[in-house]
């Protein structure tokens, strides 16, 4: 029992660790992956006119895409401006464009991850911080928000008419690879452990 709980905190340390060291390699190596990423830490959600869901992940400096059947598409590095919050918007061509709140630049990309034009200088990312609670909102008056943030999250979408329907889950595998849950579970298997280490002590005496 004691062996397979140790095993189990280590592997949980292994990937926690690997979840933290995410966030600088793909700072350093922008085009090193390009598999679909945990959901942690987003900053908004958008939808284009095609159906294709885009989020934002402020902690990876990417935008994940999903097309309108809720499959994953691909995720970019949002380029100049990473490395801190920042908002996604679309356009009215159907851009995709990143207000950043570091470097206070607006990048703007094509549906397919292509950068377009970046705009230096603007404050616009500030001044759409006061609405960050407000859901995206398209063109039939549907609004897309964000469910169980903290266990499997799953975005929906609202009619006018109040009819919820879902739009994208995240994977469940990759909640093991959540900086947030594998610390969670490092906790709980670093006390189990504490635990175990307790009770061998009480036999020895």
């Amino acid at each position: 029992m004691k062996s397979s709980v140790k095993f189990i905190y280590y592997f949980f340390a292994f990937l926690w660790l690997v979840s933290l060291l995410a966030c600088p390699f793909f700072t350093f190596f922008p085009s090193a992956i390009s598999c679909e990423l945990p959901w942690f830490n987003i900053s908004n959600v958008i939808v284009d006119q095609k159906g294709n869901t885009y989020i934002g992940l402020p902690f990876y400096g990417r935008v994940q895409s999903y097309d309108k059947e809720g499959n994953f598409r691909k995720q970019w590095h949002i380029g100049h401006g990473n490395g801190g919050s920042f908002r996604l918007i679309l356009s009215p061509n159907q851009y995709i464009e990143v207000a950043t709140a570091q470097g206070r630049s607006l990048n703007t990309f094509d549906s397919k991850g292509k950068l377009i034009k970046v705009k230096h200088n603007t404050d616009l990312f500030h001044r759409l911080y006061d609405k960050r609670t407000h859901p995206f909102v398209d063109r039939n008056k549907n609004e897309y928000g964000i469910k169980d943030k903290f266990l499997i999250p799953k975005i929906f979408r609202e009619s006018p008419s109040g009819k919820e329907e879902l739009v994208v889950i995240m994977p469940w595998y990759l909640f093991f690879v959540d900086p947030s849950y594998t610390f969670c579970f490092l906790v709980v298997s670093g006390l189990m452990q504490w635990v175990n280490n307790k009770k061998k002590e009480k036999e020895v005496i």
